[in-house]
């Protein structure tokens, strides 16, 4: 089937969340989960030793005829299985890709998912997360190799620091004992948290990590501010590197969890060299603060800017990320943005309905640039506003004034397909379906 390409609607967070919560009940009995599993199995065992063509595109030519349970066969239509009162038909291009479409009566744009967001749908994973959980799963040449090399440069980091190893540098052993344990740990939850390298700085995996959650699961006898100072050190050593150059999707994840959280922690960006490029250069800084003796605990601001200047203070003490602010930058403000649509989505999921009070409290705006926000996502969910029934005032707690927004109400005629053995398309009646088909149209790809 031949659609505008222009009216395709990409997956993003919003819809990925709708989707996974309208489905998960009953996934099992929508999908044929053993068959994508066995399809995963078969991509991975014919490609064992070689490279003939890129992983995703073979994951877009499972047939997706045979995952869905509710397809009754190639460009048919049936009903969509993630979305109420839409429909839903299974297409391939000239490439051999399937993609599962959904459109509402009398609507203007289509989803178009391939079997990635399938996946992501299902299994409730962002796309980061679904590349490392194919990365761990199912082990591709290509597509694993840069999170194995990643793995492999930590581990070599830390080999470094045993005791042996120490003993070559021994400004940087006696200014880091009582500290290594601190970065050995730091390593591991950096290696836990590789994600693919779309999601890097080009050469390191970037990760996210804020003191406080460090103290409560590594080291909760430990003070929050000997955390902080032995951290610093090691950024002042050129051990650990903070970065501001950050994917949007971290900034975006890293601000969904703190709000989920109800933390305004400092949330810090950081990335892991090897060591043994960097360990030298460690070593000379290391023999500076021994020479004036300088502990980690008397490290401040102005000492690093004295000692080793600006370049490395600004390196150090770069502006945070995260945590609790007065103003908003325009760049803040949009990742703000994304998590208000996210949480509105998840409530509207699972409640049924948002409180504007709750949102607002969720939000780092300005008031007057949440108010308008608020309009966007109103119309942008197809929403109204609305006050809280007896039994919403007593479930949630909100008093009679509230303001809350719940979806609109539309009721659509259902349609009956005349002849299902026909193509959609040669249906007389798809034309009033598809009101936009008669547009000019590009073969999707």
């Amino acid at each position: 089937m031949s659609v505008n390409v222009e009216s395709i609607i990409r997956l993003t967070p919003s819809i990925r969340k709708k989707a996974t919560a309208n489905v998960w009940t009953r996934k099992d009995e929508a999908f044929d989960m053993d068959f994508l599993y066995s399809s995963l199995n078969q991509i991975i065992e014919r490609n064992e030793g070689s490279n003939d063509s890129p992983l995703f595109e073979q994951l877009r030519q499972i047939d997706l005829t045979q995952f869905s349970k509710e397809s009754p066969g190639l460009n048919r239509f049936f009903t969509c299985s993630f979305f109420a009162k839409r429909y839903a038909w299974i297409s391939q291009n000239e490439k051999g890709e399937y993609r599962y479409f959904s459109k509402i009566k009398d609507g203007y744009g289509f989803y178009a998912f391939d079997l990635f967001d399938l996946m992501c749908i299902l299994l409730n994973k962002t796309s980061r997360e679904l590349i490392r959980y194919l990365e761990e799963s199912y082990p591709y040449n290509g597509m694993s190799q840069w999170s194995m090399k990643e793995n492999e440069k930590i581990e070599e980091n830390l080999t470094m620091l045993s005791p042996q190893k120490l003993m070559d540098t021994p400004n940087l052993q006696r200014i880091m004992r009582g500290g290594v344990e601190v970065l050995q740990q730091f390593l591991q939850y950096g290696r836990k948290h590789i994600n693919g390298k779309h999601l890097s700085n080009g050469e390191h995996a970037v990760f996210f990590m804020s003191t406080q959650y460090f103290k409560e699961h590594y080291f909760p006898l430990k003070s929050l501010s000997t955390l902080n100072q032995w951290v610093n050190l090691f950024a002042v050593l050129g051990l650990i590197e903070k970065t501001s150059q950050v994917p949007v999707e971290l900034q975006v994840e890293a601000e969904k969890q703190q709000a989920l959280k109800k933390k305004h922690n400092h949330v810090s960006f950081y990335i892991i060299p090897a060591f043994k490029k960097v360990f030298h250069q460690a070593e000379i800084r290391a023999k500076e603060l021994v020479e004036q003796r300088i502990s980690y605990h008397q490290l401040t601001k102005k000492m690093v800017l004295s000692v080793f200047g600006k370049a490395v203070h600004d390196h150090v003490y770069i502006q945070k990320t995260h945590g609790r602010k007065s103003k908003q930058s325009p760049k803040t403000s949009r990742f703000s943005m994304e998590w208000l649509d996210m949480y509105f989505t998840i409530q509207l999921s699972e409640r049924g309905v948002v409180s504007k009070r709750d949102l607002e409290g969720e939000s780092t705006l300005s008031k007057t640039a949440f108010s308008r926000y608020w309009t966007e996502l109103l119309v942008r969910h197809h929403c109204e506003v609305d006050t809280p029934t007896e039994k919403e005032r007593t479930r949630f707690g909100w008093n009679y004034r509230q303001v809350v927004a719940r979806p609109i109400s539309v009721q659509v005629e259902s349609t009956v397909w005349k002849d299902e053995t026909r193509l959609p398309w040669d249906d007389e009646s798809f034309g009033r379906l598809f009101a936009d088909d008669s547009t000019e149209c590009m073969q999707v790809s």
